[in-house]
């Protein structure tokens, strides 16, 4: 079995990590653009193929909602959380599929060495397949996001495009499908 291939017959769950307004507020806007279209695609996607989606967010309260940009298309279970891993909230904890050896977990979120990294590296060490969406990732750093790319890989992450995750799922270039995520990346930001 290839650990790099996904299908749309795989146990696939996309994990959206801590996207929240005033965290949001103070990353590149680059970066914004890019992880917003990112997210916009895998969750299209994600609602397309009927996937489970897990949204968290850290300190409500202090840090905001989820951005409206992807909240409007996240129809899946939300997580209050105070841990910067989401293995630490026994929430998350009790809705990830038992039988990891099938599961494949496709994470993004802010920021990229902190929250999805510790997720991330507890999540593997439980013996899930991790792929972690480089472009729906954000750190104010660039320097630690790249560094926290870097070391999840060598601890057996796959790191990955939201691009190439749709490419992966669609496999051909005909249908409605195809046509739908096509239309999705052709409103690529520059």
């Amino acid at each position: 079995m290839n650990k790099y291939k996904l299908t749309t017959k795989d146990n696939l769950h996309f994990i959206v990590i801590d996207y929240q307004e005033r965290l949001f507020n103070i990353m590149d806007e680059n970066s914004k653009k890019l992880a917003v279209h990112s997210w916009k695609l895998l969750l299209n996607i994600a609602n397309s193929l009927e996937k489970n989606i897990i949204y968290t967010q850290q300190y409500t309260k202090g840090i905001g909602e989820t951005i409206p940009q992807l909240k409007e298309l996240i129809q899946g279970r939300h997580i209050e959380k105070i841990e910067f891993s989401v293995c630490d909230c026994e929430d998350f904890i009790s809705i990830l599929p038992k039988n990891n050896t099938d599961t494949k977990l496709i994470i993004g979120g802010m920021e990229t060495h902190i929250c999805v990294y510790q997720s991330t590296l507890d999540i593997l060490e439980k013996g899930y397949q991790v792929y972690v969406v480089a472009d729906a990732c954000i750190a104010r750093n660039q320097q630690d996001h790249q560094m926290a790319l870097r070391n999840l890989a060598k601890a057996g992450a796959i790191i990955t495009t939201a691009e190439t995750i749709a490419m992966q799922l669609v496999r051909e270039a005909k249908g409605d499908f195809f046509k739908q995520v096509s239309g999705l990346l052709k409103i690529r930001p520059s």
